[in-house]
């Protein structure tokens, strides 16, 4: 990728330095009120050093007087690390603050990536004309944040936030509401969005030398604001990079954590383990529509607590040695969603899951999967297990290939039910 495809955080510093000169005088009477404020709240104990503070302005909701953004740019935090396509699954994972080692919400997923402006592409559909029922219907096999895909497309949410679905190409979402990060990429108009922000109420925020905008500062979460609702708080904090990527946050913390990983302070995501390596597997056939991160506890099932052998009867696993043998526990699975190549909409699911080390019986994987899929049948009625390999440099991933016998719900309801019996582990195993 050129160094121009990289998003600048600091491609409008020169921009915010010609209005500073300007600002300057105003911004100094402002400055003094604040330390005669500041000083009150400190000797009262209102004031916490430690929270981010509001940038000085000389307009009565917000104008910066520092450049939205400071960092001189986003990019891996290693020189030789491989550089990917903005809104590509491996660049904006490489975007994603890593948040999977201090994740104690139980819940599997940990991240969701959707291309819009190739899947609408696939499909015909052009999202600046389509009625709002046309595009609700063609985003129905993306994953997406929930209110951006409800609420993204009306009126409020444009007048408040500045922007829509339609100008949306690429979405990453990290993390479990509350405590999520968005990130977008797309055609966006700057200039629009800060006065649209405040206009609606939010105001500068200095967080990592770096102004952001926000409706409440810190990270408490309050939907009091009327401009905090169309989005249930998700875009709180928010702020533009350049014209072509927006970043939001319930939470500050998670604008704290962003900046990291676009300033080099911290891995990003795609750093995890051997998720770079997982990715790459699917580069030379093109990346997935839209795709799912989950824990490898996704896959893990109870131990029976028997000895006994399952009752073919029961539409489950017949009483095979192969067909019941177990499967080595999973640290962490990418599914990915692929269209069809004469059907864009008679999509695949391919999955690879990655393995803490390399189990020793790994290349038994494949053949117990292969069974499963065979002898469950109630499972074998909605779905047909096209492959099952070892993949990967050091061959110490399993990749599967997924496809449909049935309707064509969305992948996700078979992830979310997690319907996916023939990959199932027990810890007990």
């Amino acid at each position: 990728m050129a160094q121009g495809d990289r998003p600048l955080l600091g491609s409008i510093r020169d921009r915010a330095r010609r209005r500073l000169a300007s600002l300057v005088i105003g911004a100094m009477g402002v400055i003094v009120i604040g330390v005669v404020i500041v000083t009150v709240l400190f000797l009262t104990g209102e004031f916490d050093p430690a929270d981010p503070q509001p940038a000085p302005t000389d307009l009565p909701i917000a104008t910066p007087t520092v450049a939205p953004a400071t960092p001189t740019a986003i990019a891996t935090p290693v020189d030789d690390e491989p550089e990917y396509p903005s809104g590509s699954l491996p660049g904006m994972l490489a975007l994603a603050p890593d948040r999977i080692d201090d994740d104690d919400t139980g819940l599997p997923i940990e991240a969701t990536w959707a291309d819009l402006a190739t899947w609408f592409a696939l499909i015909g559909v052009d999202p600046a004309t389509a009625e709002a029922a046309e595009l609700e219907a063609a985003m129905a096999p993306l994953e997406l944040p929930g209110v951006l895909r409800t609420r993204g497309l009306s009126d409020d949410w444009r007048n408040i936030y500045g922007f829509s679905v339609r100008d949306v190409q690429q979405v990453i979402t990290i993390g479990h509401a509350p405590d999520q990060i968005v990130i977008m990429r797309g055609d966006f108009e700057p200039d629009n969005l800060y006065d649209t922000w405040v206009r609606n109420g939010y105001f500068a925020v200095e967080v990592e030398e770096t102004t952001i905008w926000s409706l409440f500062p810190g990270d408490r979460i309050d939907l009091s604001a009327p401009a905090s609702r169309p989005a249930l708080g998700l875009l709180n904090n928010i702020m533009v990079i350049g014209d072509d990527m927006i970043v939001a946050s319930a939470r500050q913390s998670g604008m704290v954590d962003f900046l990291r990983v676009a300033n080099g302070d911290a891995a990003p995501l795609l750093a995890h383990d051997d998720l770079e390596q997982a990715v790459a597997l699917w580069e030379p056939s093109g990346f997935p529509v839209t795709a799912i991160l989950a824990d490898g506890t996704i896959l893990e099932v109870p131990a029976s607590g028997t000895d006994d052998e399952p009752d073919a009867s029961e539409g489950t696993a017949v009483a095979t040695p192969l067909a019941n043998a177990p499967l080595p526990e999973v640290e962490m699975v990418l599914f990915g969603v692929v269209p069809g190549e004469d059907d864009p909409t008679a999509t695949r699911m391919r999955a690879v899951m990655l393995y803490d080390g390399e189990p020793d019986d790994l290349a038994s994987v494949p053949p117990v999967v292969k069974a499963r899929a065979e002898k469950q049948a109630d499972w074998a009625d909605r779905y047909r297990l096209e492959s099952v390999e070892l993949v990967g440099a050091d061959r110490d991933m399993i990749e599967v290939v997924i496809s449909r016998t049935g309707s064509p719900a969305p992948w996700s309801r078979m992830i979310e039910d997690r319907d996916l019996e023939p990959l199932n582990w027990s810890a007990e195993e």
